[in-house]
């Protein structure tokens, strides 16, 4: 895979995720795309006055420039081309519509692991990239596995098609650490 898209808000689940995709191998020049989307909560209303709106989202595009050096840190040395996209709007629905435009063949995100009901009353934004995004999508979970040597799990979805297919044969072909088991 050459075109990737890491989807990033600054949060631990988010670094997780872009800390993976650094141990990832590869053996051709990655783009890869980090997104950034704005939101707060509310901008839509019109009882919002002043400057509260333009304050918060300085504040947000602060933390998604201190996010994205922190991973663009991650990937030093490596043969990736690193962009920074940063758009106001839905997390999970600014994500799928970058994705549309940019056509990666992969999204990497981070989940944050919340309950079913969690997931019910605020939706979840891993859930609605897997569901809606254009190419194949690998959420993250919050691990201990990459910062004390546990064993990593992954799970696969998988389907047949063509993409899936070329995805599947390049994951397999990574050089995995230590001993891997398949179930």
């Amino acid at each position: 895979m050459k075109k990737i898209l890491l989807a990033t808000d600054g949060s631990e689940p988010s670094l997780q995720a872009a800390r993976f995709l650094a141990h990832l191998p590869h053996d051709e020049t990655i783009e890869l795309t980090i997104v950034s989307a704005l939101f707060v909560p509310g901008t839509h209303k019109t009882y919002l006055v002043g400057d509260w709106i333009e304050t918060c989202l300085a504040r947000e595009r602060v933390s998604a420039d201190q996010a994205y050096a922190e991973i663009a840190a991650l990937f030093e040395g490596a043969d990736v081309k690193l962009r920074h996209v940063v758009r106001e709007g839905s997390p999970a629905e600014t994500i799928v519509a970058i994705a549309k435009e940019e056509q990666p063949e992969l999204i990497v995100l981070g989940a944050t692991g919340h309950s079913s009901v969690a997931r019910m009353l605020l939706g979840s934004t891993s859930d609605y990239v897997a569901t809606h995004a254009p190419c194949s999508v690998l959420v993250v979970r919050p691990t201990d596995a990459l910062t004390q040597r546990k064993q990593l799990r992954v799970a696969i979805g998988y389907e047949e098609s063509g993409p899936a297919e070329a995805a599947m044969e390049e994951f397999a072909e990574f050089d995995w650490a230590g001993q891997t088991a398949t179930t």
